[in-house]
């Protein structure tokens, strides 16, 4: 299932993403741990339509800030745009997806 949660607040001309997915460290075996942290990264690298190491440059390129971390039951992905960015996030996020 997809929650989505949406706060409007127009008194700043910024916008926040964040995307959350219920997969941790939870998941990994005794001696097998670390997937769900270099998942984590992996993810920030490429995707189908976005070529090597170009998810940061883009956000970065229209002044926005991004980041991501992996606890127990989770990894979470955001990104801190200009509001003008909100369609470029949404759509690196459903590529990432």
């Amino acid at each position: 299932g997809l929650n989505v949660v949406l706060h409007q607040d127009d008194s700043d001309p910024i916008v926040s993403v964040a995307i959350q997915y219920g997969v941790g460290s939870n998941r990994e075996k005794k001696g097998r741990t670390g997937f769900a942290h270099l998942f984590e990264h992996m993810l920030f690298q490429e995707s189908e339509n976005v070529e090597q190491d170009q998810f940061f440059k883009k956000i970065q390129d229209v002044g926005g800030t991004l980041n991501g971390g992996t606890w127990v039951d989770g990894t979470i992905y955001y990104e801190v745009v200009p509001k003008n960015a909100l369609e470029m996030v949404m759509w690196l996020e459903s590529d990432r997806m």
